[in-house]
């Protein structure tokens, strides 16, 4: 919420690309450092990227950028990285995965959402229904 309403300042249709997490994830799903991204259809070319630490904004920028963002899944309080995590522990050979990074992004060719998990065992996405 914090960088959303920074990045609508940028641009008033700003809609998110990706929140990708800059230190270590805890089980519980939390980092100490976010990278959150927007795009913006009146800004091409152009992108708005803000870090977080902690509860507050450290850097926002605008960017080079082609990517394309979408609307936050109503469920995504529901769907957050803690949630995505369980998904993926469920699943027993990876629960003994270490996590390295977690990364929720916009797939404007399935127009959805997933979480995309670097792990011990290679890549692993979780998508958001």
């Amino acid at each position: 919420d914090l960088a959303a309403s920074e990045a609508v300042k940028w641009s008033s249709d700003a809609q998110l690309v990706f929140i990708k997490s800059l230190g270590a994830v805890t089980l519980e799903g939390k980092s100490s450092q976010w990278q959150i991204v927007f795009s913006s259809k009146n800004k091409k070319g152009m992108g708005y990227e803000v870090i977080v630490q902690k509860d507050l904004i450290v850097s926002q920028k605008e960017i080079a950028s082609t990517a394309i963002g979408g609307t936050i899944p109503a469920n995504f309080s529901d769907r957050d990285s803690s949630w995505a995590l369980g998904q993926l522990a469920a699943i027993p050979q990876f629960q003994t995965a270490s996590i390295s990074a977690i990364v929720f992004s916009y797939n404007p060719d399935a127009q959805g959402w997933d979480y995309i998990i670097p792990n011990s065992f290679g890549k692993s996405a979780v998508r958001v229904r």
